[in-house]
């Protein structure tokens, strides 16, 4: 018996290089469709659910966590792949069941496989609902964890206490419920990266806010958000439709 696979990741040759090994190594597995544009995957899921998916993280216009947000149906098994390994621990709380750096090589992606005929053997209804819930929640998380290193320490914060980060050239600003802004040399990429799958959404070059702590949008002046600590954050024209979408 093989599992229907699908491959998603914005360069063509990742994807021709994953199909021919797995192809070559992997017979247990049919690739039913490839896709190179991120902004198809959802479809492409809800239409030929899958029961694997081998999934590329950084993608332009969404990335892999994003995109999984937007499947209707999630009741496959999700292969992360990537270049860069500080997304390990992401992946492993979207119950991912393995997580590959590129160049994927032939003993990983095996093992990788081997994992998910284990998991699909053992696949129940109560599994896959358990995981869908999880998934659904990571939208509104409940006092998950952030750190942010700073020159002489390290300060935790709970994700759900941040309002928005403001960016400042190189440096990003965090500001927190009832605590005084944090200026770290992180820029607002890593942390819009970083909290990706949970309630946050970039407004503007400038601005990632916290979408539970929108009080108030004001359509004038082209656009803006007033946050609960009364703060005014300028929307840009290219991300307002989007945002009211998520509204």
């Amino acid at each position: 018996m093989t599992h229907r696979t699908i491959l998603i990741d914005d360069e063509p040759d990742c994807l021709g290089i994953l199909n021919w090994q797995i192809e070559k190594y992997c017979p247990q597995l049919q690739v039913i469709a490839t896709c190179d544009d991120a902004r198809q995957g959802p479809a492409l899921i809800d239409k030929l659910a899958p029961e694997l998916v081998f999934l590329d993280i950084e993608m332009p216009f969404m990335n892999g966590f994003e995109l999984l947000r937007r499947v209707k149906d999630f009741n496959f098994e999700v292969v992360f792949t990537t270049a860069h390994d500080e997304y390990a621990l992401k992946a492993l709380k979207l119950n991912a069941i393995d997580y590959l750096l590129k160049p994927i090589s032939k003993a990983d992606l095996k093992a990788a496989v081997e994992k998910v005929q284990k998991r699909l053997n053992l696949k129940s209804k109560e599994m896959q609902q358990a995981k869908l819930t999880s998934l659904h929640n990571l939208s509104l998380p409940s006092q998950q964890k952030i750190a942010i290193p700073l020159h002489d320490s390290i300060l935790f914060f709970n994700i759900e206490e941040i309002l928005y980060v403001e960016s400042e050239g190189n440096y990003s600003t965090l500001y927190i419920k009832n605590k005084k802004p944090v200026v770290t040399s992180k820029t607002l990429r890593h942390f819009e990266d970083l909290l990706s799958g949970y309630s946050f959404f970039r407004v503007h070059a400038s601005y990632l806010i916290n979408l539970a702590e929108v009080a108030e949008f004001r359509k004038t002046d082209g656009g803006s958000l007033i946050m609960s600590n009364g703060t005014e954050v300028k929307i840009s024209r290219s991300r307002k439709d989007e945002f009211l979408k998520l509204l």
